[in-house]
């Protein structure tokens, strides 16, 4: 599936020069996008493929070239109607993308192991799922604070840190003996998701696990019987 969004600002990208011609490609392609099943797609596409070839329309030759590729691209656009709940356009996903690789240029990459850094983002994931969203979001209905929120539809805690300290502490809090004394014996939700623990007591396990160090500092423990 193409990002339509990516496809549209490519070709602005070619008229920005030409405000009028640029506005009303913009406004073609956008009614293009917002057909709502296959057939009309399929008519608009047609549509501005003829309006693109036809040579009375004072067009750049980039700008047509762009519009009559459209047609080849087709199918990879109208995936997206075949799955209804999916995103069209990956502005949402590059945002958070963007994100990491300022971070991760700010910190020259990775200087470690495949390991370690393969911990880095992970810890980048986890923060971002717990900070805070601007004010602007949180002000709004359903008043989230964080995408936790937004998945769990509540929060432990209004203070973004003490939220991730709690809902953490939840994974490796130790079940009960009835629990951890039948197969598989595993002693935490994170030893039954993982596997394996790095130590017997519940809060080294939290410390080991969340250090970006942690694989270097324990070997994990495999489930055996209490």
């Amino acid at each position: 599936m193409l990002c339509f969004l990516h496809t549209v600002l490519g070709i602005q990208q070619r008229c920005r020069r030409l405000r009028e011609v640029c506005h009303t490609v913009t406004d073609k392609l956008w009614h293009l996008y917002y057909s709502s099943t296959l057939r009309q797609f399929a008519q608009r596409l047609r549509r501005l493929h003829e309006w693109a070839s036809n040579p009375k329309i004072d067009l750049p030759d980039a700008v047509r070239q762009k519009l009559l590729g459209l047609k080849a691209k087709a199918p990879q656009f109208t995936v997206a109607f075949d799955l209804p709940d999916a995103a069209r356009t990956s502005n949402q996903v590059d945002r958070l993308i963007n994100y990491q690789d300022r971070l991760l240029y700010a910190m020259q990459y990775f200087h470690g192991t495949l390991a370690s850094a393969n911990q880095a983002l992970r810890a980048m994931a986890l923060l971002w799922n717990f900070h805070p969203y601007c004010y602007k979001v949180r002000s709004v209905p359903p008043y989230v604070r964080s995408p936790f929120e937004a998945l769990n539809g509540f929060r432990y805690h209004d203070h973004w840190l003490r939220n991730l300290l709690i809902a953490t502490l939840w994974n490796f809090h130790p079940y009960c003996y009835k629990v951890r004394s039948v197969p598989p014996y595993v002693r935490s939700p994170f030893e039954a998701l993982n596997g394996f623990r790095y130590h017997d007591h519940w809060l080294r396990n939290l410390l080991i696990a969340t250090s970006l160090n942690g694989r270097g500092t324990a070997k994990p423990v495999k489930h055996k019987q209490i």
